[in-house]
């Protein structure tokens, strides 16, 4: 099994998708993660706090990384319109 694509640290158009296997993750909201669109807890001490998601499962999972989804933490294909 080859190692996922690593996460792009920085706003983009296009989702960023990989497989994830069961476990919890952190959707960073504050856009200033290294590992963005995934947590690494930049955003302490700010306003702002991760979307935690669950998963039972292995999935492939399509993370916003534009910030404009209305599905966040997903894609929904909302980066098309900016």
């Amino acid at each position: 099994m080859s190692e996922p694509p690593p996460p792009p640290g920085r706003v983009q158009q296009g989702p960023y998708v990989v497989r994830c296997g069961p476990g919890r993750y952190a959707y960073c909201r504050c856009q200033r993660s290294a590992r963005f669109p995934l947590c690494d807890g930049t955003h302490r001490g700010t306003e702002f706090q991760p979307i935690k998601v669950d998963l039972d499962r292995e999935l492939t999972v399509a993370w916003c990384c534009c910030g404009k989804s209305r599905n966040l933490p997903y894609c929904d294909g909302s980066h098309a319109g900016i």
